[in-house]
């Protein structure tokens, strides 16, 4: 990984927004912005995050986070509780960081989403959805 990544927030925000940037589109493109017009005329851009790997935002902070903390020599393991796009997100960026990861899912996750981690190479854990039993095996992981 080549970008300069930020890691003390001593800096002014355009030099960390910059940086951010930088990082996080080594792993994908950035999603277009497309002009749409309403009924009544208006015209407004429509942010396209369907167009990214995991069809939503989310990732991008994921990966920012973890090349944050690879870039200053914590390599993980990782852990995300999340039932959906999050979670995608942070297994995009464990495989895209060589890193390991461990996805905290809710019993009631949809089969779809769990195949969507498991197929970028996620680690997926049942939970109860309650904090306690999230808190307890993320810190047996660590």
């Amino acid at each position: 990984m080549d970008a300069k990544v930020i890691t003390r927030y001593d800096t002014d925000l355009e030099d960390r927004l910059a940086c951010a940037l930088q990082t996080v589109y080594e792993v994908d493109s950035e999603t277009p912005l497309e002009p749409f017009r309403l009924a009544d005329g208006h015209q407004v851009l429509l942010k396209r995050e369907d167009r990214s790997k995991v069809r939503s935002y989310k990732w991008r902070g994921a990966y920012h986070k973890i090349a944050q903390c690879v870039a200053s020599g914590d390599r993980g393991p990782f852990a995300a509780t999340s039932a959906g796009n999050h979670a995608q997100g942070v297994a995009v960026a464990a495989r895209a960081l060589g890193v390991h990861a461990t996805i905290f899912m809710p019993k009631t996750t949809p089969q779809l989403k769990r195949e969507a981690v498991a197929s970028i190479g996620g680690d997926c854990v049942d939970i109860q959805l309650s904090l306690i039993h999230i808190s307890e095996p993320t810190r047996l992981e660590s």
